[in-house]
């Protein structure tokens, strides 16, 4: 909606026309007689998507699939048994995972990666173990869950397991943290703990950060500018200045009187000048500042 400018009043007030003309001023849009003030500002702002629970920024598996499954191989309950090393093909296909189901390829796999990760031989509930045991049970269900999104059923247990190795990463960091470091780099995760307070998304709060980090932005470029164009009038000063300083030495020696100006003078406005003229004093750059929204 757009009012008129008119003289100042409750009614102009609360209607943001007067504000309207503030920022058209400010912004050198001229003396446009109708427009909304929220018009004015450029700046954009959508609601952002949801993040399912399953998405790698959102879980930190970097690995989402557990790979080529050994189906060729011997189950775990019959990986020891030497006679099947010298048995008959068929004979080793029985006892092959491939035979047996997935289930027992991905508990060869578990056990690989928990054989990395454990302290000693006889491990099994130190904190790294079930981080690699949850580890691998995410990764299989994310695949059962790509390939049946509307199993409801795993969903649920594929999410519970992905809160329970936050929750143990959380307490390993807090014990021990180049632990923590090692098993991230083993496993192939990231941590990415949830944030402490849910704070719901708002349109006018998340425009008012918006308006804030845009007017904080403008006042750096334009200062940024306003530095850049002074830094190159000092070349022309300290010129200028060496060339006064010759000029008032000259000047004192021809009529004699009290030196106010030395050679040291000059030849320090002179180096001052060869120095600026050797840097690129117009492309100074503002340091970043990164904003961080709740």
């Amino acid at each position: 909606m757009s009012y008129f400018l008119k003289p100042l009043s409750s009614n102009a007030l609360r209607s943001g026309s007067v504000v309207s003309s503030w920022i058209k001023s400010g912004a050198g849009l001229g003396n446009t007689t109708a427009c909304g003030y929220k018009k004015l500002i450029k700046i954009q702002w959508k609601r952002p998507a949801p993040v399912p629970f399953n998405d790698p920024k959102k879980s930190g598996d970097q690995i989402v699939e557990l790979g080529t499954l050994p189906l060729d191989k011997p189950t775990l309950e019959f990986a020891k048994c030497r006679n099947l090393e010298t048995a008959d093909e068929n004979v080793k296909k029985i006892f092959s995972c491939g035979n047996r189901g997935r289930k027992e390829a991905v508990e060869l796999i578990r056990k690989d990666i928990v054989d990395a990760v454990r302290r000693h031989e006889m491990d099994e509930t130190s904190r790294e173990v079930l981080i690699a045991k949850y580890t691998v049970s995410i990764r299989s269900l994310q695949e059962h869950y790509k390939a049946k999104p509307l199993d409801k059923l795993h969903k649920v247990f594929l999410k519970e397991l992905i809160e329970k190795r936050n929750k143990h990463l959380r307490l390993l960091r807090m014990e021990n943290y180049k632990t923590f470091e090692w098993l991230l780099d083993e496993l192939n995760i990231v941590f990415r703990p949830g944030p402490s307070i849910l704070n719901k998304v708002w349109r006018k709060e998340s425009l008012r950060l918006l308006i804030d980090k845009h007017i904080n932005d403008t006042k750096t470029a334009r200062i940024t500018a306003l530095r850049n164009k002074l830094n190159l009038e000092k070349i022309d000063f300290f010129k200028k200045k060496a060339q006064f300083l010759e000029y008032t030495l000259e000047q004192e020696k021809k009529y004699g009187r009290e030196a106010t100006v030395t050679d040291e003078d000059v030849k320090q406005a002179w180096d001052k000048y060869e120095e600026l003229a050797e840097k690129d004093l117009d492309k100074y750059e503002a340091p970043k500042h990164y904003h961080q929204f709740a």
